[in-house]
């Protein structure tokens, strides 16, 4: 098993959504949402993180919306290293 991953689906509207382990949106959200502003900054992305999991679902839904492509995946890239790195629990490089 290993500790639960983040992955990347998109939605019909072009979005990118990075779907997050609950017990990870910490990471991404950080101290008083310092994390979160800071990503937002340097990706000049929008971060929009769901308030809860879906039903059944153990993974909460970010979706990144921006200017362009390349606002969104470099949002997108931070946020993997992010939650993938804090869950390399003895892991080992992918």
């Amino acid at each position: 098993g290993g500790a639960a991953r983040a992955f990347v689906t998109s939605a019909p509207s072009g979005d990118v959504i990075v779907n997050v382990p609950n017990e990870s949106v910490g990471l991404v959200i950080g101290k008083a949402g310092a994390t979160i502003k800071y990503l937002e900054q340097s990706s000049g992305a929008r971060i929009q993180i769901a308030k809860e999991c879906p039903p059944g679902s153990n993974l909460r839904p970010i979706t990144l919306t921006g200017p362009s492509q390349q606002c969104v995946q470099a949002a997108q890239s931070m946020i993997l290293a992010k939650v993938n790195d804090g869950a390399q629990i003895g892991g080992g490089a992918p």
